[in-house]
């Protein structure tokens, strides 16, 4: 589970990067 949580939130900061340039609000 370590590894899976892990891999899911390296994802999730990729999405929130990309994300933040479009909505800087959800960037915090």
């Amino acid at each position: 589970m370590g590894r899976a949580f892990e891999y899911r939130k390296a994802a999730k900061m990729k999405r929130w990067g990309a994300m933040s340039k479009i909505f800087p609000k959800l960037g915090k």
